[in-house]
Formats: structure tokens, C-alpha cells, sequence
């Protein structure tokens, strides 16, 4: 099969060769359960062509006859070897994850393909680098260096803070809480209603031919109106951001998988969560809360009772953080691994860096045990 593998290799400015594979990179999201938002069109794709900001990214297309096998994105960089010598490398993926879109069917044909051709495209490179992937992504990763030990170093990078929202009860869900968080979450609420006017959580599901712009403009206001405003950070504040989140939101509303989540103190929108949905999955991609009502403590409301919502539908299962920021960790989620993996060139650089970091690797292992 890997014989008759073809790859495409496109550059960012290729947005029309890319948007060919479109629909079946979307379908394959929409039916494998499994894949995680980052190896998504709606996530990868729209990184590639929004987020450039002249880094001369490629996008590596596999197909079989016209079917859409995998991508993955690369580009050339340096790493400091040691903190000291500068190795170049190939880095993958989106601006956090890196992970790369690949079809289970074949996965480590598809896979093997991918990698000859950055390979050969790349030969000084000492290592094709992937900082951060979940499972998913990993799993056919460690399939080849089963095979081939030589030439990949796997390990636990990073974590995600994932919410198990399957309980029975929004009581049994919350049993893990403190009380004394909860209570601060009460009161809070009480002291806004209070203070503004009765509070108010809703859900908006967006579809295809909906118009995202109020929403999304609704959520740019409030997000600017905090300390990444101020630091010049917020998404409407960089170009390539705001391109890349509403191609993001624009590309899954039309297939019916964009959800908004608002917080409102009479009709005053306080906090506001972007949610990505598919299948029993919700990916949580951005928070915000307007910088006036911070003191009622608007963005944890905001989180709980999305928490609890997810909690009562029955078709969700995980609340997904994408991030494992540590004010999560009031609400006790659970942490998935975030894996590191580099694959190795086969050349006289790889070679010896592989064994380098293989001893260091060892080595720190060792110490931890």
C-alpha cells in the first residue's frame, strides 16, 4: 500500500488545492470518534492557512486514488541540543497541539508515507519533532517504533484537563468539589443577581447557513475587555488569530457542530465559552469573561454551568479543556497525557542525536526512580 500512496505537498498558499480535501478531511472528523479537535479541519487546516505568519509551513497530503488517507503540517526549525548546539529539526502540527489527521483504516501505511516524504524534503533535519500529541495520534506512532526502536524516542510531555460529565446527577458530578468552593460559587451567583439582575445561563447551537458574526463579535468584546486587552493579546487584537477562530467556528457551525455558552445578569453577557461539539465530545476552545463583573467571579460561574448542562445532556460524555490550566483544577478533572515523539533522519546527525538523547532520556528516568 505504501507504494501506491500519493503525496501532495501544499503551501499555505495553496488555500484552494487545500480546500479540495475539505469535505472528506470533515467527514472523517465527523465519523471517527476517536480523533481528537486538534487533527480536525476545523482545527488543523484553518492553523495552516491563517497562522503562517511567514514561517513557509507545508502541508503534507497522503491519498489513495483521490481518498484522503492523512496530513500533517511541517516546518523547518532549530533546536538547542544540550541548551547549547543548534540542531536543525522538523516541528509539526498547529500552533499547541501537533498533532497530524490520519485515517485508522492504514494508519501506519499512511503514516510511513507521510514521513518518507518530509524526510526526503527535510534530509538535513535531524528529526521530524511532535511536542504535543494525544492519543490518538501517538497510538500509530508507537505502532512503528515497535517496529523499528532505532529510530523514535517516545514520552509524557504535557496533560489536557478532561471532564468525565457521564454521572447520574449534577450532585454526584460535583461531590469531588469543595464545599467551600461550591458555597463561593453561590454566593457569588446570589450577590450578581442581586447586584444586576437574574442570571441567566444559555446555550446557542449554530448550523450550517448560520450567521456566526453576532456571536463571535460577542465574544471578541468581552474577551478584549480584560487583561489580554490590555496586553495587546486578545483575538481580535492579532490578525492571524482572529482569521484562524473564525474560520474555526465558521467551518464547524456548517456541520452543526458550534455551540456558544452564555452567562448573562439581567440582559448584561458576563462570561461566554466558544465549544466545539461532535459526537459525546465538547471541546472547550476559548473562555471569557467581561472585565466589569470580575468580581462576581463570572468566568468560574460560567464554566460550572456549562459543567452542569453537559452534566444533563445525555448525548455528552467528556468536557474537553484542550489546555491544563491550574485554575481547572477547582473543579477536579481528570488529566490526559499530552505525548512527545521525535522520529529520527536516518542520517549521520540523526543518528547521533538519537543516541544522545536516548542516554539523557535513560538517564533522567533512572534519577526519577
Amino acid at each position: 500500500m505504501v507504494q501506491s500512496m500519493q503525496i501532495e505537498i501544499l503551501l499555505s498558499t495553496d488555500v484552494q488545492r487545500l480546500e479540495h480535501w475539505r469535505e472528506q478531511w470533515l467527514t472523517l472528523f465527523k465519523e471517527q470518534e476517536t480523533t481528537d479537535l486538534s487533527s480536525s479541519y476545523q482545527w488543523l487546516a484553518n492553523d495552516f492557512i491563517h497562522l503562517d505568519e511567514g514561517r513557509n509551513r507545508r502541508c503534507y497530503i497522503a491519498h489513495e486514488d483521490g481518498v484522503l488517507k492523512g496530513a500533517m503540517i511541517c516546518e523547518s526549525q532549530w533546536y538547542k541540543l544540550a541548551r547549547r548546539l543548534p540542531v536543525p529539526v522538523v516541528d509539526t502540527g498547529s500552533h499547541f497541539v501537533n498533532d497530524f489527521m490520519i485515517d485508522r483504516l492504514g494508519a501506519s501505511d499512511t503514516l510511513i508515507a507521510l514521513i518518507k516524504a518530509v524526510q526526503n524534503d527535510f534530509p538535513y533535519a535531524a528529526w521530524i519533532n511532535f511536542e504535543r500529541l494525544t492519543e490518538n495520534c501517538v497510538q500509530p506512532i508507537k505502532t512503528l517504533s515497535a517496529i523499528d526502536p532505532s529510530s523514535q524516542l517516545c514520552y509524557d510531555n504535557d496533560y489536557a484537563a478532561v471532564f468525565d460529565v457521564g454521572s447520574e446527577s449534577v450532585e454526584a458530578f460535583t461531590q469531588s468539589m469543595s464545599s467551600k468552593f461550591k458555597a463561593n460559587l453561590r454566593n457569588y451567583e446570589r450577590l450578581m443577581g442581586k447586584k444586576i439582575g437574574p442570571v441567566v445561563h444559555e446555550i446557542t447551537v449554530q448550523c450550517a447557513g448560520a450567521d456566526i458574526d453576532f456571536h463571535f463579535n460577542q465574544f471578541l468584546d468581552i474577551e478584549k475587555s480584560g487583561w489580554k486587552g490590555e496586553k495587546g493579546t486578545a483575538i481580535t487584537q492579532m490578525e492571524g488569530s482572529n482569521n484562524f477562530h473564525y474560520s474555526l467556528c465558521k467551518t464547524a457551525a456548517s456541520h452543526g457542530q458550534l455551540r456558544w455558552y452564555k452567562l448573562f445578569a439581567d440582559d448584561h453577557l458576563v462570561a461566554m465559552n466558544m465549544v466545539i461539539h461532535r459526537a459525546s465530545d465538547l471541546w472547550v476552545v476559548k473562555t471569557a469573561y467581561h472585565e466589569k463583573y470580575r468580581s462576581f467571579s463570572p468566568g468560574a460561574i460560567g464554566i460550572t454551568k456549562l459543567l452542569h448542562s453537559a452534566v444533563e445532556d445525555v448525548g455528552i460524555s467528556k468536557v474537553r479543556m484542550i489546555s491544563n490550566y491550574s485554575w481547572l483544577d477547582r473543579w477536579h478533572p481528570t488529566r490526559e497525557v499530552y505525548h512527545g515523539a521525535r522520529i529520527f533522519n536516518r542520517n549521520l546527525l540523526g543518528r547521533i542525536c538519537f543516541s544522545i538523547l536516548q542516554f539523557i532520556q535513560k538517564k533522567t528516568v533512572y534519577n526519577a526512580s
